[in-house]
């Protein structure tokens, strides 16, 4: 009897833990998301960050699994956005933090998508500056959607 009475209490506290663990979780990504998006004006919030600039070009991003032979596998696309005035590697990639922190947030605010969606990423996109550019790596581990990132990123690029 005082095996069961243990066994219910263990039970009773493990579940009164685990509800206080999800505000706490979810208030830190708000948090998160808070610090993430300071400074990024209403516009930016609402927009695809891939849309701050003309698309060059649209890359398969791909990588060698550990145990291939040679062949390296779909993991999504690699974007690459003209430079523009004032804009730089780190406000860029404060855009895609901020963009991927308000993803993850419950409610899931309603963000632009369209073409070349950022649901399908599955990590925050990495930006690198190159000389006149930047290069914006969308990654996931799924291959139909690598497939689709890609398919989808194609139709972004600008006339030249």
């Amino acid at each position: 009897m005082n095996l069961n009475r243990c066994s219910l209490g263990i039970v009773l506290a493990v579940v009164a833990g685990c509800a206080t663990i999800r505000p706490a979780r979810e208030s830190d990504r708000r948090a998160a998301a808070s610090h993430a998006c300071a400074g990024v004006s209403e516009a930016d919030l609402g927009a695809n960050p891939l849309r701050s600039g003309r698309i060059l070009a649209v890359e398969a991003l791909r990588e060698s699994p550990y145990t291939s032979r040679g062949s390296r596998v779909l993991r999504g696309a690699t974007v690459i956005i003209a430079a523009s005035p004032g804009m730089t590697q780190q406000w860029l990639q404060r855009l895609f933090e901020c963009d991927a922190a308000r993803r993850a947030l419950p409610e899931r605010a309603i963000l632009e998508e369209g073409p070349c969606p950022l649901s399908l990423v599955e990590e925050v996109p990495i930006v690198s500056a190159l000389p006149d550019a930047f290069a914006v790596n969308l990654r996931t581990n799924d291959s139909d959607d690598a497939k689709l990132l890609l398919k989808e990123c194609g139709t972004l690029v600008g006339p030249p």
